[in-house]
């Protein structure tokens, strides 16, 4: 069956004449980006209640750390007052390291899906190949924080936030362009 990619293989065929490695890879890299958004799922899951409860344990962990740490001396009420500041922050930086994570794993797999079905075409690292991966490794994030944002509309005590979809989508730019810089460096490296 020809295509126009000008391997004259489909991509059934490409994929079973890539090597057992990139094979393996691949199937890895598709785990490694369902396993993220189960998770960031099952978090968006939890009722208000059970989600403020496991941030709200961290961030009292954190600052009774911080006092043991630093010797501050702080009562319990200073410690639940400190902790009470610093929750909304710690709940902003999950948001944006779940999908720094999420972004990191989409940028590997469609990379090597990419490198795999373009199997007839020169290789290369050019540029616009580069902002192609990155561009839809970032939208395919971005569309799945609107669903979880969606999703959370139905979980008893939570809402639908624009500026978490915001926040989501910079860390999964951030995931894919750091994924991408990585394996740059140990191309270079490599060579």
């Amino acid at each position: 069956m020809q295509t126009k990619r000008g391997a004259g293989k489909n991509y059934l065929s490409a994929f079973s004449d890539a090597g057992r490695t990139s094979r393996i890879y691949w199937l890895v890299s598709l785990l490694a980006v369902l396993l993220m958004m189960a998770l960031i799922y099952w978090f968006s899951a939890q009722n208000a209640d059970t989600s403020s409860g496991l941030s709200g344990g961290i961030c009292m962990k954190l600052v009774r750390f911080a006092d043991r740490i630093f010797g501050l001396g702080m009562d319990r009420e200073s410690i639940r007052h400190f902790a009470e500041l610093i929750e909304t922050p710690l709940r902003k930086c999950s948001h944006f390291l779940e999908y720094l994570l999420l972004g990191v794993s989409v940028e590997t797999h469609i990379s090597i899906a990419e490198t795999i079905f373009s199997a007839g075409r020169e290789p290369g690292e050019d540029s616009g190949r580069v902002r192609r991966i990155i561009f839809f490794s970032t939208l395919f994030c971005m569309l799945y924080a609107c669903s979880d944002e969606f999703h959370q509309i139905f979980v008893p005590g939570r809402a639908c936030r624009a500026a978490d979809v915001l926040i989501d989508t910079a860390g999964a730019l951030t995931g894919a362009v750091i994924a991408n810089r990585i394996k740059t460096r140990i191309k270079t490296y490599h060579r």
